[in-house]
């Protein structure tokens, strides 16, 4: 009989300084901050802003999952700032972002609406940072991705909005790993 592996997922919403981890000891915020600033995101997490970590597990070893998520990003047209393959971590800060998969930023970020409930998303330009990193976990791997937007008024001066993650690309990056890894 063969054994099929079950796909899981975490999603982390850390809010604050603190989240509770997979493994005893690990400052999760710290992490994302940390994968944050590798895809090019230099400013810090304010301390109520969310911040979604996601983890899937996919039922291939690290090294394959990883070349296949670096291959996910580009396909996405995501910027690639970053890409460490000792170490399994890859990220970038798309400047301006457009549509993904023919899809407009609110489909993907949620940075509140006008008054006439245009979502900022789709009429702000769009700073979207997005990392990931691959972990090795007993001849599978896990998928960790977390994004982080930014968005500001086009047309007039205007104070920059922390958007927040719809959850939608973190899980569209795993998915498109998870079929190319079949």
């Amino acid at each position: 009989m063969t054994s099929v592996p079950i796909r899981w997922t975490i999603m982390m919403f850390l809010a604050g300084g603190w989240a509770c981890a997979v493994q005893s000891g690990t400052n999760v915020r710290r992490d994302v901050e940390e994968m944050l600033r590798l895809a090019g995101d230099r400013t810090m997490p304010s301390p109520g802003e969310i911040l979604v970590l996601r983890v899937d597990t996919i039922p291939v070893g690290a090294t394959r999952a990883f070349l296949i998520l670096e291959s996910v990003y580009r396909t996405l047209g995501l910027e690639l700032e970053h890409v460490t393959s000792s170490e399994r971590q890859l990220g970038g800060t798309t400047q301006r972002l457009g549509p993904v998969e023919g899809k407009s930023p609110s489909a993907w970020l949620d940075c509140g609406q006008s008054v006439n409930s245009t979502s900022h998303a789709d009429s702000y330009d769009v700073t979207l940072s997005v990392a990931s990193r691959v972990l090795a976990i007993q001849g599978f791997s896990a998928v960790e991705t977390v994004l982080r937007g930014k968005a500001q008024p086009r047309d007039v001066s205007g104070a920059m909005i922390t958007c927040t993650s719809q959850g939608t690309l973190e899980r569209r990056i795993a998915d498109l790993v998870v079929q190319r890894a079949r």
